[in-house]
């Protein structure tokens, strides 16, 4: 089964410094591959996320794991293109792996949504533009792209910046607007999926979002 595949991989890794790939599917059946660069040392706290395994996670972060500690690993949105991150974070990670119960607890630890990262994207187009770089791409934006409605909320509840933005660098000069630049901005308010922006405009006055970060096991409502 999937789990078990995604073991012997994760093992066949440590022992053999083989890729890591983890194949998810998300709440929108997208599937999400990420893949840990061979040269990258697993650590304890990124090893509990390839295993999405909660009670290896609790350890590493009471050992006092890096919240914040550079991951290199590849996002890739099938049938769209990648995101290279030469210093991606876990909780950017986790929102990759699908992994809610992941997340909620890298926030409740203490997480940082609006970290600030850059990134090198493949096969991304803008207004038939191709995208080469990105800086300032969040674990808030990337939650708002994953499409994970939980994941998003809870996101929003650990002060996600909701009106976020990432500067994205163009190959050619692009049209953007009638003007020919090498760069653009995009807002998650205007380039993230239409079901996330909806739930991003209506974080202030939402219900979920007046309680806190839900209990363990619990989702926001």
């Amino acid at each position: 089964n999937t789990s078990m595949k995604l073991f012997i991989t994760t093992l066949l890794a440590i022992t053999f410094g083989l890729n890591v790939i983890a194949a998810t599917p998300t709440s929108n059946t997208t599937e999400i591959d990420c893949t840990i660069a061979p040269d990258e040392a697993m650590g304890p706290l990124v090893e509990a996320i390839v295993l999405k395994d909660l009670t290896k996670l609790k350890s590493a972060i009471e050992a006092k794991a890096k919240l914040e500690q550079d991951i290199k690993f590849i996002y890739v949105r099938a049938g769209v293109g990648t995101i290279s991150f030469e210093k991606g974070t876990p909780l950017m990670y986790a929102i990759q792996m699908d992994w809610y119960e992941g997340v909620l607890e890298l926030l409740r630890a203490g997480a940082k949504p609006n970290a600030v990262r850059n990134a090198e994207p493949s096969g991304f187009y803008h207004l038939g533009c191709l995208a080469e770089k990105i800086e300032g791409i969040t674990p808030m934006y990337l939650a708002t792209l994953h499409a994970n409605a939980d994941i998003l909320k809870i996101m929003i509840i650990a002060d996600g910046d909701t009106r976020g933005s990432m500067n994205v660098f163009y190959s050619n000069k692009c049209n953007v607007n009638g003007t020919n630049v090498k760069m653009a901005m995009w807002h998650m308010r205007e380039n993230g999926p239409a079901s996330m922006v909806e739930i991003i405009k209506d974080a202030k006055k939402a219900a979920w979002a007046q309680n806190g970060l839900p209990a363990e096991g619990q989702k926001p409502e």
